[in-house]
């Protein structure tokens, strides 16, 4: 899916880390491909008001938190 980049336009890589209790390498890579054809679909950005209520515990799937304040 094809994201428009317009001139000037910044790129910001934001990282969600979980501290493991020790050292870590953090290796975040990006891929960025050029193409002279217009897209056809486009992604829509979904905001969350305050995403920071929701903690889902790592490796469980379908988990929904009680209470979204």
């Amino acid at each position: 899916m094809a994201w428009r980049l317009d001139p000037e336009t910044d790129l910001v890589l934001n990282l969600h880390l979980q501290p493991s209790g020790k050292p870590e390498t953090v290796q975040p890579s990006i891929g960025i491909y050029y193409s002279s054809t217009a897209p056809t679909r486009f992604p829509m950005l979904l905001q969350l008001e305050h995403d920071g209520a929701i903690d889902i515990p790592g490796r469980r799937r379908n988990v929904l938190p009680s209470r979204i304040t």
